[in-house]
């Protein structure tokens, strides 16, 4: 009586830490057998018997087979060990199925007969929430509920429409924060460290799964996800080690956040701090991307602005940083010569190997070209096409005559969108020239404002035109603003 209590007061701790195992119960015997009527064994999921007795050998292989087998599809099932002869006047063989009842021979000099009761008990079935929508946070069990947070923003198709939007994610998390309750959220930015770790961050799912898994918040075994990430086919090196490090970040975060510093891709290196190296560093890009006196038009640019603001603002500042950043992304307009000299740079490809893993990488461009590109039957829209990497050697050639951007011999400089851009860098001068002309201590805040219009006109093609359009607009009205002098902090008013 005392080892079936034991049982029972095992099974209730079991059930109470959402446990899986198997509760076998011997229901009959016949003649001799080592375990009577009643006896119960509790079966743990890697076959180990950790409490209660149901026999010696002779039917123990019978039973832990069946426990596996209702731990697999959740059915109960009913076990029925005989003596061969009896196996045979009922007809059946060892190993078959008839109304419900597994047979086993009991190849025991005892010749007894036993029923076993094989009935699995699984944890209560959990609901996985993603996101942190209305219908998701409705959900959620404040105190019994926990999250798993992926930190990093991603930006949403409504950023190609809205490209100031606000995604508020401080808030997002705050939200799922207080759903759960005091110490139920886990915040970890795993897109950032996958990136660096993996050299792309579309492992970060198997990261979030691996630290899940390793908090025991899933109620799936290692062996069951790794052979998931097997049977799926894809990239399974890459899934496991993501797997492995979101389960070593849940157990030691620090250890890898301190091995991702050393991790890091070059193109991570924070931008030069102060104006001078600000305009130095862009400086030299664009000598790269022109020559130097391009390079040089821009430094006198920021150089003669800088003095203005120094001598008719005195005490103001973040004019000159505004014009360094803005008429740089007004000059190094992204055109056919650029691409051909981003891509033809060896880099990219060492980039590209780095991030990638096997020997046979094969390189395919989708592009629009201007003078190639056919366009959409409904949205008019030049439509990209695909090139294979032979198109590396066609950059390596059409870099080596970026020296005919602007001029009459320019075969792209006659489409709209190139002479759009160059017209923007002389609108742009000109706007300087008015601020120069105008500055006050009264309007500098307005000038700032103007001289940072450039950075709201962003894309490519048709979008950049419909963000150009929304831009000109409020230059317009900065203009009109900076010119009546002693303007108003209309945007703090509002």
């Amino acid at each position: 009586m005392t080892k079936h209590v034991e049982v029972m007061d095992l099974v209730a701790q079991l059930k109470a830490a959402e446990e899986a195992f198997v509760l076998a119960t011997v229901v009959r015997t016949v003649s001799v057998t080592a375990a009577k009527a009643g006896a119960k064994a509790i079966i743990r999921p890697d076959g180990t018997i950790v409490a209660g007795w149901i026999g010696g050998g002779c039917a123990r292989g019978a039973v832990l087979k069946a426990a596996r087998d209702a731990l697999a599809d959740g059915e109960p099932r009913m076990v029925s060990v005989q003596p061969e002869n009896l196996l045979a006047e009922l007809g059946v063989k060892p190993g078959e199925n008839r109304d419900g009842v597994r047979f086993a021979e009991n190849m025991c000099p005892s010749k007894g007969t036993m029923d076993v009761f094989v009935e699995p008990v699984l944890p209560h079935p959990s609901l996985v929430i993603l996101g942190a929508s209305p219908v998701a946070l409705s959900r959620i069990q404040t105190g019994v509920t926990k999250a798993i947070i992926n930190s990093h923003a991603q930006p949403t198709a409504a950023f190609i429409f809205k490209p100031d939007i606000d995604f508020e994610t401080g808030k997002i998390v705050q939200a799922i924060r207080t759903a759960v309750g005091d110490g139920g959220a886990d915040s970890i930015d795993a897109t950032g460290l996958t990136a660096a770790l993996m050299g792309d961050s579309i492992a970060a799912n198997l990261f979030m799964l691996g630290h899940a898994i390793q908090k025991g918040l899933l109620p799936l075994t290692l062996a069951a996800i790794e052979r998931a990430i097997e049977l799926n086919g894809v990239a399974i090196d890459a899934n496991k080690r993501s797997f492995a490090w979101g389960r070593l970040a849940a157990h030691d975060r620090v250890q890898v956040e301190t091995l991702v510093r050393g991790a890091l891709r070059d193109d991570a290196a924070p931008e030069p701090q102060g104006l001078d190296a600000l305009v130095e560093h862009r400086a030299a890009f664009l000598k790269s991307y022109q020559n130097a006196d391009y390079a040089q038009r821009y430094r006198n640019a920021v150089r003669t602005i800088r003095v203005a603001e120094a001598k008719l603002a005195r005490g103001f500042s973040g004019l000159a940083e505004a014009v360094a950043r803005n008429l740089f992304t007004l000059m190094a307009y992204k055109d056919e010569y650029e691409v051909a000299r981003l891509y033809s740079d060896t880099s990219f490809v060492e980039r590209v190997k780095s991030s990638f893993d096997g020997d046979n990488l094969r390189l395919e461009f989708h592009l629009a070209p201007p003078l190639l590109a056919r366009r959409d039957a409904v949205t008019g829209e030049p439509k990209k096409m695909s090139f294979g990497p032979w198109l590396l050697d066609v950059f390596r050639v059409l870099a080596k005559f970026k020296f005919l951007r602007g001029t009459s011999f320019d075969p792209f400089g006659y489409t709209a969108e190139r002479r759009t851009e160059r017209r923007l860098v002389a609108e742009y001068e000109d706007v300087l020239g008015e601020i120069i002309e105008h500055l006050t201590p009264d309007n500098h805040h307005v000038a700032v404002e103007l001289a940072s219009i450039p950075e709201k006109i962003r894309g490519f093609g048709h979008v950049k035109q419909r963000h150009l359009t929304a831009a000109k607009a409020e230059e317009a009205e900065l203009r009109e603003q900076f010119g009546a002098g002693a303007a108003p902090f209309l945007k703090a008013a509002e």
